[in-house]
């Protein structure tokens, strides 16, 4: 997995173990949904960061982000997905 900062444009490398090495234990499971959720966390707070002609350009209305930032951070919003 790749993540980007805003703040200062880098981008550093986050790998998790993959459950076939790990053995997908009750604790690395648990670790791997808090990960997931400040992944989602971050990524709402960014999308919100947008402006509108960015939008614009990934085909994403103000609308739809408001609907995807109001979502708690546990709670992945299928009904985008196909």
């Amino acid at each position: 997995m790749y993540r980007y900062n805003t703040g200062d444009k880098s981008g550093s490398y986050f790998v998790r173990p993959t459950p076939g090495k790990t053995g997908g234990g009750l604790v690395t499971r648990l670790l791997d949904q808090v990960i997931n959720w400040l992944e989602r966390s971050r990524q709402r707070r960014q999308l919100a960061e947008l402006d509108d002609r960015l939008l614009r350009d990934i085909g994403v209305s103000r609308a739809e982000v408001e609907h995807e930032i109001a979502q708690p951070f546990w709670r992945a919003d299928r009904s985008h997905s196909n």
